[in-house]
């Protein structure tokens, strides 16, 4: 017996369901665009479909194609899924298929630091973390223990992968913003906290080779801890297979224990990160101001020891 509906709206970060399968679904633009459409059956069973615009893709035993998708502002999305029936409308797609694609000021962005931290306590980091910090990564966080940008920043061409091939990625999806700092000593905020977001956001993704030191609405920011390449800084979007900490229980098993979140499954996550600079501050110089994203926040909210020093809002050496 075919499901009740015929047609399904899905927006980005939703999931919605067709009979008694769940459904969701990612899009990207292009010429055609593509989505990615992951289907949740009864059984348990996580299936996933990346078609094109107008191709199909089977849910149970119905034929289900995608339809349209109509990309409202950059990030936001809302994908049309329509069951392939005798009667199903044939009339092209109506939504915006292309993207706006935000603009950047030319300034270099700005950032605000939450501190400095003495040796005694970069210490006292190492030890709660069982491991040494990259050097250079230690410098820029004994100055600055984090930072938030004054206004909101993007990266629009982010990078590489593993094998140095080149990655891009719809820029909105790499920011920063008042709301995600870039992770310091901080236990009253367990959000920014440094050794908290290992536990939370490295953990259950990827090896202790790599330390977490931001997260943004789309990805984990992280740097890599020992040789080669020691320093540099990384990328994994949460629209690859099993990148939350939420999907860990969906990752592959690995081979000695069956744990989703061991040695197999760490390896696959890295594999499909992105570089994103040789350290912390040739990373920060990339980022930009969206265009119109208004005056920034007052200085007034952030705590830090001296107001007159000049790297007060410009950390990058």
């Amino acid at each position: 017996m075919g499901s009740e509906v015929n047609v399904v709206w899905i927006d980005n970060n939703t999931q919605t369901s067709i009979g008694w399968t769940g459904v969701a679904a990612s899009a990207l633009p292009g010429s055609p665009p593509t989505a990615r459409i992951m289907v949740f059956p009864p059984s348990g069973e996580e299936l996933e479909y990346t078609v094109r615009l107008g191709e199909t893709f089977p849910v149970l035993d119905e034929t289900w194609r995608f339809a349209d998708v109509d990309f409202r502002a950059p990030g936001w999305w809302t994908v049309t899924l329509r069951r392939v029936d005798a009667d199903e409308p044939q009339d092209p797609p109506t939504g915006r298929h292309g993207v706006h694609v935000p603009s950047f000021d030319d300034a270099p962005a700005r950032f605000a630091p939450f501190g400095r931290l003495d040796p005694a306590q970069l210490a006292a980091l190492t030890a709660a973390l069982g491991q040494e910090l990259p050097p250079a990564y230690a410098r820029w966080l004994a100055e600055t223990n984090g930072v938030r940008p004054e206004r909101p920043v993007g990266i629009a061409d982010v990078g590489e992968d593993m094998d140095g091939a080149a990655v891009q990625r719809y820029p909105l999806e790499l920011s920063l913003s008042w709301l995600k700092p870039l992770f310091g000593v901080d236990p009253e905020d367990r959000h920014r906290d440094l050794v908290v977001a290992q536990q939370v956001h490295r953990d259950p993704l990827v090896s202790r080779g790599f330390l977490a030191i931001g997260t943004t609405d789309d990805a984990t920011l992280f740097v890599k801890v020992g040789p080669p390449d020691r320093d540099s800084v990384w990328v994994l979007w949460r629209g690859n297979r099993h990148t939350g900490p939420e999907d860990a229980a969906h990752g592959p098993e690995d081979a000695a224990g069956g744990d989703p979140a061991g040695a197999a499954g760490h390896r696959e996550r890295e594999l499909s990160m992105s570089r994103l600079g040789g350290d912390i501050g040739s990373v920060l110089d990339r980022f930009r101001p969206y265009t119109g994203s208004g005056g920034g926040y007052d200085p007034d909210d952030v705590a830090v020891p001296d107001r007159s020093d000049p790297r007060y809002w410009d950390v990058r050496e």
